[in-house]
């Protein structure tokens, strides 16, 4: 089963969407695909005060990206099963205890890519928000202990990750989506969309990559004031 993972946050009064998408093994557990994978992504959060598991995906950026940033929403669906979704609002928004001094515009971004297996489909490319003026020198270089957390973050979106109830464990593999183009009626524009069958879909995945940080910050055209996705 195909899962796309959305995460909704806000940063300096501009909207700031992130996605992941992974394959499951397909092992039913009694709390459904979708909510399992929020779990394994550390977005369930737990403790007191509450926050996200440490050595998971949302774990890692909780460890990364300014108090600034406004965690609002995280959304999990199986994109070929209308019954199988979770979404889980942070209420109040959640916020990082990050403190890596004035918080920058939010067009300055921590970047990430991925290595390619597949001459067809191209990389993954990720941009994170909530970079602060200690995270980076004059230059835009990112300093050597932001690096370090930047790291951490790529080996937790590198793994498979698992959840476990009631003795079954469904597995999740990181997974990038080469979509399906075609022509929007009436404006003859390109657009991309998941292939209508998860057949299909399957011959035009890729897996086995590698999450890799770039070393200085990046800037995120769409995240400038007044466009905010």
């Amino acid at each position: 089963m195909l899962y796309e993972v959305t995460l909704n946050a806000r940063y300096a009064g501009q909207q700031c969407i992130n996605r992941w998408n992974y394959q499951s093994n397909d092992v039913s557990v009694a709390s459904g695909g979708s909510l399992a994978l929020l779990s394994a992504m550390g977005f369930v959060l737990e403790g007191s005060p509450l926050a996200p598991p440490a050595d998971t995906v949302f774990g890692k950026i909780n460890d990364l990206v300014s108090s600034a940033v406004l965690f609002d929403q995280v959304i999990a669906r199986a994109i070929y099963d209308d019954t199988d979704f979770m979404d889980l609002p942070f209420i109040p928004p959640y916020q990082t205890s990050v403190s890596n001094g004035v918080a920058q515009a939010p067009f300055y971004a921590f970047g990430f890519f991925t290595s390619r297996v597949n001459q067809s489909i191209r990389r993954g490319f990720k941009r994170l928000v909530g970079v602060g003026a200690s995270d980076i020198t004059s230059l835009g270089e990112i300093v050597s202990g932001t690096q370090t957390k930047l790291q951490d973050l790529a080996t937790a979106m590198n793994e498979t990750i698992s959840f476990t109830e009631g003795g079954s464990t469904v597995t999740f593999t990181p997974t990038i989506v080469q979509k399906e183009p075609y022509t929007v009626t009436g404006s003859g524009k390109t657009a991309y969309r998941y292939y209508a069958s998860q057949a299909t879909q399957l011959d035009h995945i890729a897996q086995g990559f590698v999450w890799s940080f770039y070393d200085t910050v990046r800037s995120q055209t769409s995240r400038q004031y007044g466009k905010g996705i």
